[in-house]
């Protein structure tokens, strides 16, 4: 990407210096149209109609579409004939099968393609994405961190929530703990304090154990509690740093009296 990003300032730097040239007859502006449009069709890959199964790859193409056609200086017609020429596959299937494709404005089009190999989920499915997605066995944190990041970007999420959510999606418990204790303020001071960390195993797991054993369930990051998610939380939104147990400030959820009540009387109730 960074390589793309230099080969389009180099492109638009010689496009200005070749603005500023004096031969502007027809025949030579077609003649430049051509050899834009073609410089474009090397420099823009293929797009199939997601076949790898990331639907973000469609938004990811299109904004090179639109970098690399704005540095060539491509409009109208030139516009549509670079994207017949790139799209292949499910996305030149998509291409013909309506004829009113054709005719759209071009960013119209793009929106049209962009809603159909990216389909809009909804936001509790986005949340629980976030929420449910943990760090892996012998995973780099910045790579897991970068992973919630990527997923907090398609849903309304502070940075409390967000940081939050980071942490409980940590496998050590030792390493959750110690997260919680720094009282992060911002993400980018949770990711310099654990960036070159490699997330261990889960603890409870042993070698030869059954790989298909149940999922980690789901914790509220608001209440703390089992079962649901932070925005589906019926409970008053907690304060950063209060008491899971009774949202004090005072005290954390292992010196709650209210919390220990609460567990002895289920306790009790069990036997």
């Amino acid at each position: 990407m960074l390589k793309l990003q230099v080969e389009l300032l180099k492109l638009q730097s010689e496009r200005e210096k070749e603005g500023r040239g004096e031969n502007t007859t027809p025949a030579a502006n077609n003649d430049a149209g051509v050899m834009l449009l073609n410089a474009a069709k090397d420099m823009l890959p293929t797009y199939h109609g997601n076949i790898s199964g990331n639907n973000d790859d469609v938004t990811t193409w299109i904004a090179q579409f639109k970098a690399i056609a704005k540095v060539n200086k491509l409009k109208d017609e030139k516009l549509l004939m670079l994207l017949m020429s790139k799209l292949k596959d499910k996305a030149l299937v998509w291409l013909h099968l309506s004829s009113d494709h054709m005719s759209l404005p071009i960013d119209q089009l793009l929106n049209v393609m962009e809603d159909t190999f990216h389909p809009k989920e909804s936001k509790l499915l986005l949340c629980r994405k976030f929420e449910s997605r943990s760090g892996a066995r012998d995973e780099e944190f910045s790579m897991y961190f970068n992973a919630k990041v990527s997923l907090a970007s398609r849903i309304v999420i502070d940075n409390e929530e967000f940081i939050d959510g980071v942490i409980e999606g940590i496998p050590d418990v030792g390493l959750r703990r110690q997260a919680h204790m720094q009282c992060f303020g911002a993400p980018h001071q949770l990711l310099k304090a654990f960036e070159k960390i490699m997330l261990p195993k889960k603890y409870g797991s042993t070698e030869g154990a059954n790989t298909g054993a149940s999922p980690t369930p789901i914790r509220c990051y608001n209440c703390n509690s089992l079962g649901h998610v932070a925005g589906e939380c019926r409970k008053p939104k907690r304060e950063r740093g209060a008491c899971y147990g009774c949202g004090s400030m005072s005290h954390q959820v292992s010196h709650c009296d209210e919390n220990k009540y609460k567990i002895a009387s289920s306790t009790q109730g069990a036997q």
